[in-house]
């Protein structure tokens, strides 16, 4: 009994106080229809409402086209030494973007850039190597290797290839997962309530509860009855 106790305060206390839900903000799958044009500004097949602009280019400033995971890649060929691709898009005014994962699918030739690594707005996301054969990095989106918080004003996503002797490189299904909140979104004014434990087992049971008008809700729970709050904009 003490420790359903517990759990029911830690809920009481949590629930109500997040801000931002991560869903998938970018997804572009670059159609079914050969890539000529550079930069390439085709909007992608999801964009997160506020954000704006889609663009793709690269470091060669051209663009071909291959079959990729579905559809068409957007590629590069005669890929030497260092070369570079970069996605931007606007965030509109008074909005902030942070993400928190991204995935995509990659090939190259046998003597494509074998490396490739990524940052987002000069922050470092994450690095990995290209397969011959195309594969997307994991099944489910991975997370990035620092934070990117509270982005305005742009998103700049810089891909540096390196490694290749010549050869191509092919990018499919490219996907930004995040959130878009307001600057500035205030604490929640009405909190969850009416909090009830069901089907309650050794191991599990469900909690329910009626939600405030808070954005979204975090639930918490531990054996010490202390834990840290959710920072602002998180």
């Amino acid at each position: 009994m003490k420790k359903l106790l517990f759990v029911f305060t830690l809920c009481l206390c949590t629930i109500g106080v997040s801000w931002g839900e991560d869903v998938t903000i970018y997804l572009h799958d670059f159609g079914t229809v050969d890539i000529t044009s550079h930069p390439y500004t085709v909007p992608p097949s999801t964009f997160a409402t506020h954000l704006s602009n889609s663009s793709w280019s690269n470091s060669k400033s051209a663009w071909t086209s291959y079959n990729g995971q579905s559809g068409k890649a957007i590629a590069m060929s005669s890929v030497s030494g260092t070369q570079t691709i970069n996605l931007t898009f606007d965030i509109e005014t008074g909005y902030q973007v942070s993400i928190s994962k991204y995935n995509f699918w990659r090939q190259r030739s046998n003597t494509g850039p074998t490396g490739w690594s990524m940052t987002i707005n000069n922050i470092n996301v994450g690095s990995g190597t290209n397969p011959t054969t195309g594969a997307a990095l994991a099944t489910d989106p991975i997370d990035v290797s620092n934070g990117v918080n509270g982005q305005t004003g742009s998103i700049n996503v810089q891909i540096t290839l390196t490694g290749g002797t010549g050869g191509t490189f092919r990018l499919d299904n490219f996907q930004l997962v995040g959130s878009v909140t307001t600057l500035g979104q205030s604490a929640p004014t009405t909190q969850a309530s009416n909090i009830t434990f069901s089907s309650i087992e050794p191991y599990k049971m469900t909690v329910s509860w009626t939600n405030g008008n808070g954005a979204n809700r975090i639930a918490k729970m531990n054996t010490s009855s202390s834990f840290t709050n959710p920072s602002d904009g998180s």
